[in-house]
């Protein structure tokens, strides 16, 4: 229920009469995430708009990473953001900050076999001990991956004459695993 504030003017001999301002809640705005939320390294943008009929004051949009730390743009990384924002005072509508819309969770790119290129796996000599080959990882959208960073090793046992295995498990900006 709207409330109303009056001011009398004993000069004039006049009475106004004000509608106090409304207050907006996240029930007032349509909250749209990103559609492509595979990681890509493109930015992230959500929108958000006031429902019809809500006729409010520009509204900002922010965006805040898992500890709750304010982004200076739309997300780029792999990891669940939060989305809030500020909209501006008018004649109806009281200003609000940080007000939460909803969030949105940017997934890692999951790599197949088709997907990368793995050097550095050859042929060893037995020494009856485990073998533990450091392959190289390339991936066509963004180089040579970064062991302990993208990437880490697991091995088989490797230590019989015949073949062995290493497994890549994928991590970060990436997921899956090839062996």
């Amino acid at each position: 229920m709207d409330t109303c504030e009056t001011e009398f003017s004993e000069k004039d001999k006049t009475i106004v009469l004000k509608t106090a301002r409304l207050t907006l809640t996240k029930d007032d705005f349509i909250f749209t995430p990103p559609s492509d939320l595979d990681m890509s390294g493109a930015p992230k943008e959500a929108t958000v708009t006031a429902k019809d009929g809500i006729d409010c004051g520009a509204i900002t949009v922010k965006y805040y990473d898992a500890n709750n730390t304010k982004l200076d743009s739309a997300p780029k990384k792999v990891g669940t953001y939060t989305v809030k924002i500020d909209v501006v005072a008018n004649d109806t509508y009281r200003a609000i900050t940080d007000l939460e819309v909803g969030s949105f969770t940017i997934l890692p790119i999951t790599l197949t076999k088709d997907d990368i290129t793995v050097t550095g796996i050859g042929n060893e000599i037995y020494t009856g001990s485990q073998i533990k080959p450091e392959p190289s990882v390339w991936y066509a959208a963004s180089g040579t991956l970064e062991k302990d960073t993208y990437y880490t090793l697991a091995y088989g046992t490797n230590t019989d004459i015949g073949t062995g295995s290493v497994t890549i498990n994928f991590k970060g900006s990436y997921a899956g695993s090839l062996t």
